[in-house]
């Protein structure tokens, strides 16, 4: 009897548990407000990541500034060390070069002050003369090798 007892009591159990409906969780509403609130909170994410994108291409590039400035002055001492006509076209060409490292620096410069908004743009216009500044280095090194 202790038997058919479980068995009916457990049959009824499953039973009960099986033709149970759920009901699906109602779907919370969202005002206006809760919209705002999150577009706030994912254009405060998206200007971090532009923050943090920015300093990194900063570091680097001024990274990259330094080590030409460092190659210019190697050839102004070798200028310095030459004398007649040599002198005068190295002198001519690290003139030249140290004029577009300027210009780069002066690009580096406004990049560092662009706001998020305009950085992307700076950050063209400074690779343009980088990339213009390193071809003026390495014309004047296979010159240099050439002759």
């Amino acid at each position: 009897m202790n038997r058919l007892m479980i068995a009916v009591l457990l049959g009824t159990s499953l039973a009960a548990v099986g033709c149970s409906k759920e009901e699906p969780p109602a779907k919370a509403e969202v005002s206006a407000a809760d919209v705002r609130q999150q577009a706030k909170e994912a254009a405060g994410t998206a200007a971090q990541y532009v923050e943090q994108e920015k300093d990194e291409f900063v570091r680097t590039s001024q990274e990259q500034l330094d080590r030409l400035k460092d190659q210019l002055a190697l050839l102004n001492s070798q200028a310095q060390a030459t004398s007649g006509e040599a002198r005068a076209n190295l002198n001519a060409k690290v003139a030249r070069l140290e004029a577009q490292w300027k210009k780069a620096e002066a690009k580096l410069a406004e990049l560092k002050a662009a706001g998020a908004e305009r950085w992307r743009e700076a950050k063209a216009s400074f690779t343009e003369e980088m990339q213009e500044l390193r071809q003026s280095f390495e014309d004047n090194e296979k010159q240099r090798k050439q002759g």
